[in-house]
């Protein structure tokens, strides 16, 4: 298992952690912070990752936390 921390309080930090924890969760982050920015799989770096691939990596078996 992989614990999950935010490194800080940024809506990218928030949409990177909400990836993990559901679709639900990342809509509504990626609604409220995101509304104009289109796709964001490519744009979107999670730890030195593009999101689809941190998502991949780290979105199974994660403990998210520090939301």
């Amino acid at each position: 298992m992989v614990a999950i921390n935010a490194g800080d309080s940024s809506p990218a930090t928030e949409l990177c952690v909400a990836a993990l924890t559901s679709a639900e969760k990342f809509q509504e982050v990626k609604e409220r912070h995101f509304d104009r920015a289109g796709e964001l799989g490519n744009k979107l770096h999670c730890n030195g990752k593009p999101l689809k691939r941190f998502v991949m990596q780290y979105g199974r078996d994660t403990l998210t936390a520090s939301l």
